[in-house]
């Protein structure tokens, strides 16, 4: 998938883009919401524990709305709709379209078909709800033939026009609090990414001024994510604001095609990033280009292409709402991603044994083993931070209860802390001394380490180097013949 419609697939407007206390980093469980018997599904948003969507069948979309499983799929499709999608929800309240009597009109529901309520303006000739924030909803209504960005408070009568007076045309596509975010098309047909506060007069342009167009989808406190188009139109780029244009941070990863973040909460953000492949994958970033994570490894094998739409907690999990494309199926399937908010730990000290210079960045690779067994259960790889402090997430499969943890460096032999006890929230103070002189990363400190040392007298070699001081000399010697036996634990 290398460019997508943005949920808008009925208007005229096109808005295109890419086809925490806690680790952005961390184990993420997938789980597949799509349910039996249905060609194609898709999560669009989330609010705490809830995913909405829609599910098709027989080739018509129906809005739906899950709890974190396939099975729990609740129908919201209304009585006399051709078809619906929902595209947003907050607490217990979805937000979409749907199609009825001829007309695409924004939508509203509280967890039933039945609930349905229809939210096109008097004059409105079709309108898509795309967000909602407690009572407000906001999106998009067509009115003397503008596309005006759109908020109401739980009724068709509500509607207030927010469309900027210098603009041709504008969508709202999220809302948080009092703000709402989205786009204002001014002259020449250029979209700017925009920030309202509940007024047309409120208007805020967000546009970089680097950018060619540029979008806000989604919106969270006081930080903002879209899209901004650089390199003369061609490149989309993952893009957080924090409430001004010159707050614009581009979120672009390194080696991507492009990218377009979709949904914000907190300190992390979601979206999507083509690789050099062009196909888009999932993914997630906590506020720079070099967090971003790929969601998609944490996939089974078989997604051609993948999609994060939206962000939300619980307080106690997050979830990440998106879609995906399984080539063993042949569709499109609704998925989520979830993991804790705070995620159990390991951490502690590593002692690198006659390492002169500060630990700070040196890898270390950490197993996890059933008490008195050899065998890895998980390998947790991490960086030293100054003064050999570590800490990394334990991955979701390792519950509470009782482990071996062995630790080894690049030329450091493996030390094992036996029996340390993981709680709900991991373990603290797991530390470890570590013999050096492994040279040739046998596992054991023996003859042929020390010949290495020897040949690569007077160089720099990385892994003869043992003590850290820039040159191989006679104290290197020394390291090996002084630690000559060590081995793995």
């Amino acid at each position: 998938m290398k460019l997508m419609q943005r949920n808008n697939p009925v208007f005229g407007i096109v808005v295109l883009a890419l086809t925490f206390p806690a680790s952005a980093s961390a184990s993420w469980t997938a789980i597949n919401l799509h349910p039996v018997g249905s060609s194609a599904s898709v999560a669009h948003g989330g609010a705490g524990a809830t995913q909405v969507g829609s599910v098709t069948n027989a080739g018509l979309s129906r809005a739906s709305r899950w709890s974190g499983s396939a099975g729990s799929l609740v129908d919201l499709h209304p009585a006399g709709a051709s078809t619906s999608v929902a595209l947003g929800a907050d607490n217990e309240i979805q937000v979409g379209n749907a199609s009825v009597g001829g007309v695409v009109r924004a939508s509203l529901w509280t967890g039933t078909a039945a609930s349905w309520v229809d939210l096109n303006p008097a004059g409105s000739t079709q309108s898509q709800a795309n967000g909602v924030s407690g009572t407000t909803q906001v999106g998009v209504a067509r009115v003397s033939n503008v596309f005006r960005a759109s908020l109401w408070t739980g009724t068709a009568a509500s509607w207030v026009s927010l469309h900027p007076a210098s603009a041709t045309g504008s969508v709202l596509h999220a809302a948080s609090g009092a703000n709402q975010v989205g786009f204002a098309t001014l002259a020449g047909g250029l979209n700017r990414a925009s920030l309202w506060s509940g007024t047309a007069a409120s208007w805020v342009n967000l546009h970089p001024p680097v950018a060619g167009q540029s979008v806000a989808l989604g919106v969270s406190g006081g930080s903002q994510v879209g899209y901004a188009t650089l390199g003369n139109f061609n490149t989309f780029n993952a893009s957080l604001w924090s409430g001004t244009a010159a707050s614009w941070v581009n979120l672009h990863p390194a080696g991507s095609t492009g990218s377009s973040a979709r949904g914000v909460l907190g300190s992390l953000q979601v979206g999507e990033a083509s690789l050099s492949d062009g196909w888009s994958r999932a993914s997630l970033w906590s506020g720079t280009a070099a967090s971003w994570v790929n969601l998609q490894d944490f996939l089974p094998a078989g997604y051609r292409w993948s999609r994060a739409n939206a962000i939300s907690s619980d307080g106690t999990n997050f979830y990440i709402s998106g879609v995906g494309f399984n080539l063993l199926t042949g569709r499109e399937e609704a998925l989520l991603w979830t993991r804790a908010v705070n995620p159990a730990a390991l951490s502690g000290t590593v002692t690198l044994r006659e390492w002169l210079p500060n630990a700070a960045s040196q890898p270390v690779t950490i197993q996890v083993r059933p008490v008195g067994s050899s065998t890895v259960l998980a390998t947790l790889n991490t960086t030293l931070s100054a003064g050999g402090i570590y800490s990394v997430v334990l991955p979701s499969s390792i519950t509470p209860g009782t482990y071996d943890f062995a630790c080894r460096g690049s030329h450091w032999v493996r030390r094992k802390r036996a029996s340390v006890v993981v709680s709900t929230t991991g373990a603290t103070g797991v530390n470890f001394t570590l013999f050096n002189g492994d040279a040739d990363a046998s596992g054991e400190v023996d003859a042929a380490d020390i010949d290495l040392v020897i040949a690569d007298f007077g160089g720099n070699g990385l892994m003869t180097d043992l003590d850290g001081s820039t040159e191989v000399d006679a104290a290197d010697i020394d390291i090996a013949i002084a630690n000559f036996g060590q081995s793995d634990e």
